[in-house]
This record gives structure tokens, C-alpha cells and sequence, in this order.
């Protein structure tokens, strides 16, 4: 879906670039490699925990993890190109959106 507003916002602007829109494709391809990863690290864990006698209640941790921040990023990457394309939205989905970014900005200017 992010795509799909993402082709429709440059449309929108007359600013088509097929490397961006290879980009973004890539990206995508990317996110699932990551999410994969994730699960990986989540079974590695979890069996080795188990080997020394540590038992783990939960079958996903980073897998779970990387999915909703990935899946968050993509709502607000929608909404971002929406607004974009000066179609009118809730005030409180824009105003999310705002503390979202700025939740993230702060976070990681921490690091």
C-alpha cells in the first residue's frame, strides 16, 4: 500500500523517477530478509535457552518486534504521502504521525 501511494503522490507532484520507485522495491525485498533474520535470532534463542535448561515463554520476541516497527513505519510513510497530496485527513492521525516522528528523532539522536 505504501508503494502504491508512494507512485500516486510523485504522480501527483511530476516527479517520477523509476530509480526511486527500484528503490523502493528493493527496500521491501529488504524488510522481509529482516523480518526473516528476526525470526532466526528468535529461534537460535529460544532452543539454546532451552539446551541449558533456561525456558522461554514466548515463541517471538524480535520477529514480533521488527514486524510492528516495520508495519508502524509503512502507516506513517502512507499517511506522509497522503498528506502529500493535500488530501484532507483526521487531526488526530497528523498529529500521531508528528509525535511518532518526533518519538523516533528523539530515540535516535540518543544513540
Amino acid at each position: 500500500m505504501h508503494y502504491i501511494t508512494g507512485i500516486i503522490s510523485v504522480g501527483y507532484h511530476g516527479k517520477i523517477k523509476s530509480s526511486v520507485g527500484l528503490w523502493g522495491i528493493v527496500k521491501k525485498l529488504l524488510y522481509a530478509v529482516i523480518v526473516a533474520v528476526a525470526i532466526v535470532c528468535d529461534w537460535v534463542i529460544i532452543n539454546v535457552a532451552e539446551q541449558v535448561g533456561i525456558i522461554i515463554p514466548a515463541d517471538t520476541f524480535f520477529g514480533l518486534l521488527v514486524s510492528l516497527w516495520l508495519i508502524f513505519n509503512e502507516l506513517i510513510s502512507i499517511l506522509e504521502n497522503l498528506i502529500e497530496m493535500e488530501m484532507t485527513l483526521p487531526g488526530f492521525l497528523i498529529a500521531l504521525v508528528d509525535k511518532f516522528k518526533h518519538l523516533i528523532e528523539i530515540r535516535i539522536s540518543s544513540c
